[in-house]
């Protein structure tokens, strides 16, 4: 849930990296959302189960490849006037408590 609202909240910066291929910004992006104490780590994946970006703490055994075959793929949100990366875009995400 927490990282849900964190994620929605950076929606249009995450687009807006994503859209702009500008793969260090959105690692930085994510490392300042995994400041959040309930947030361990963060990834971005294409479609096609490729990492795209991650924070330091991503747990090399987190494959987008398997995580992506788990979850459904978000529903785009086109308010932000961003439009999803070729081929769609995709975001896995960890939560965990101290």
């Amino acid at each position: 849930m927490r990282a849900q609202l964190v994620v929605t909240g950076s929606r249009r910066a995450l687009a807006e990296r994503w859209s702009a291929g500008d793969w260090n910004a959105l690692r930085d992006l994510l490392e300042d959302i995994a400041h959040d104490d309930r947030i361990l780590a963060v990834g971005t994946c294409t479609p096609e189960g490729a990492l795209i970006a991650n924070t330091a703490t991503y747990p090399a055994e987190l494959s987008c490849a398997e995580l992506g075959s788990k979850v459904r793929p978000p529903a785009v949100d086109d308010s932000a006037g961003c439009s999803p990366a070729p081929g769609g875009e995709g975001a896995s995400r960890r939560e965990g408590s101290h």
